[in-house]
């Protein structure tokens, strides 16, 4: 990723209260860049993990392999849903330290891994981590576990619903060598900058709060 986005953040995090899990307004200036999107660090991130052409989930008859590169970002998710109600997938939006306080149960922190599937194709899966205080989600803890296999290790990986977690198999043999993913930090970047929330009065999260409202919760999955 750029020198800038890689940047420490620590001179622009600023020390906010506790959020007591309550949406406020607002916007703030000079916070749109992924930099600045890091988990703010009063708040601690657990182990326990899950996850979802850029960013996006495995195929169930797919095999593919981590490469080393990830980045962790606080993110608010907005769910995709079809004029049916059917789930359509996953937006990922970044919201800078100085908002995680403030955006209440809305705050989720994701690791998005650089893959390299067996075809040779490219992308990026986002894992979730479960939110802060949350008590553990199988879905969330099996597949922390099936990433747990190191890059370079083939793995297939499926959501089994009536046991409510993701199976996984290793695929062999393993890769030669270190997979690398070379355009890693410019693709994550360029899928995720856009997205960047900047004030409480943004859209997805005004869209988010409206569908929770009319019984619909839109952003949480698995």
């Amino acid at each position: 990723m750029s020198t800038e986005i890689n940047s420490s953040i620590s001179s622009q995090q600023q020390q906010v209260p506790a959020h007591t899990g309550e949406i406020t307004t607002g916007s703030i200036d000079g916070y749109s860049t992924l930099d600045n999107c890091k988990p703010h660090a009063n708040h601690q991130l657990t182990d326990s993990q899950s996850a979802l052409d850029l960013i996006r989930s495995f195929q169930r008859d797919e095999a593919f392999t981590r490469v080393c590169e990830q980045e962790t970002y606080a993110v608010v998710i907005h769910r995709k849903l079809d004029a049916q109600g059917y789930y359509r997938g996953e937006d990922y939006h970044p919201i800078p330290a100085a908002l995680q306080s403030q955006v209440g149960a809305l705050l989720r922190f994701v690791t998005f891994h650089a893959c390299l599937s067996q075809s040779g194709l490219y992308f990026i899966l986002a894992q979730k981590k479960d939110s802060p205080g949350a008590p553990p989600n199988s879905w969330n803890q099996s597949l922390a576990q099936a990433l747990k296999e190191p890059p370079g290790q083939w793995l297939k990986i499926w959501s089994d619903s009536l046991a409510q977690r993701y199976q996984y198999e290793l695929v062999q043999p393993q890769v030669e060598g270190t997979p690398e993913y070379p355009d890693f930090a410019e693709h994550l970047e360029n899928a995720l900058s856009p997205n960047i929330i900047t004030g409480l009065d943004h859209p997805i999260i005004q869209q988010i709060l409206g569908g929770r409202g009319a019984g619909n919760d839109m952003e949480e999955v698995y």
